[in-house]
């Protein structure tokens, strides 16, 4: 092969490594991208450790082998990136994640083509107190419901006083649900209840 690109590199189990190597020119030809934060296949045996190593040995000095850092993010707003190194800063680190959320690590703007009018929009995070006792009247519907019922809530109050830009016209207008995505890390745990509360609700 003339080229050998692999994505998602920090999932790489040792057998797919090894394959990698045996089919690379001894890895001179071989251009990988990752990002150990993203490493979710454990249970697939994914060895993240593999790309820290290689991660390690390259040096971002100009060479015929090199590494790259892609430190621009171009999907998030600057408050939702802001919001994230904060957590990250705080929680990250090589015992813990396998990395250390430094600057190197951290996530930056560069989506400089968002509107101006979100600066005032912060993000918000939203607990659940399962054993709270204003929740009572709730005690009869699993965590997965309570989540759902909290969202709703907010969903409405939302859909009440808040405004978006029209991707089109580019002018500010009411909230649509449309405008709305909820993300579970499952829908095999949490779907149902959330349909069920949200079509509820209206």
């Amino acid at each position: 092969y003339r080229y050998l690109l692999v994505d998602e590199y920090q999932d790489t189990n040792e057998v797919q490594n090894r394959i990698f190597d045996a089919i690379s020119c001894k890895g001179e030809n071989l251009f990988t991208v990752g990002d150990v934060k993203q490493s979710i296949y454990r249970f697939r045996l994914a060895r993240p450790e593999l790309f820290m190593d290689k991660y390690a040995s390259f040096s971002t000095e100009e060479s015929l082998q090199q590494r790259i850092d892609l430190h621009m993010n171009f999907r998030s707003r600057a408050q939702v990136l802001d919001f994230c190194n904060d957590i990250f800063y705080k929680i990250m680190s090589p015992d813990l994640g396998r990395v250390a959320y430094d600057r190197d690590a951290a996530l930056y703007y560069g989506a400089k083509n968002y509107d101006e009018n979100a600066k005032g929009f912060k993000p918000e995070l939203l607990l659940l107190d399962e054993k709270d006792e204003l929740l009572s009247e709730t005690k009869n519907l699993t965590k997965g419901q309570m989540e759902a019922h909290m969202i709703a809530t907010r969903i409405a109050d939302m859909k009440q006083h808040m405004q978006v830009t029209d991707k089109e016209s580019g002018q500010l207008r009411p909230l649509r649900y449309s405008d709305i995505v909820i993300l579970l890390r499952s829908l095999k745990d949490y779907g149902t209840d959330f349909v069920q509360v949200l079509q509820g609700a209206g």
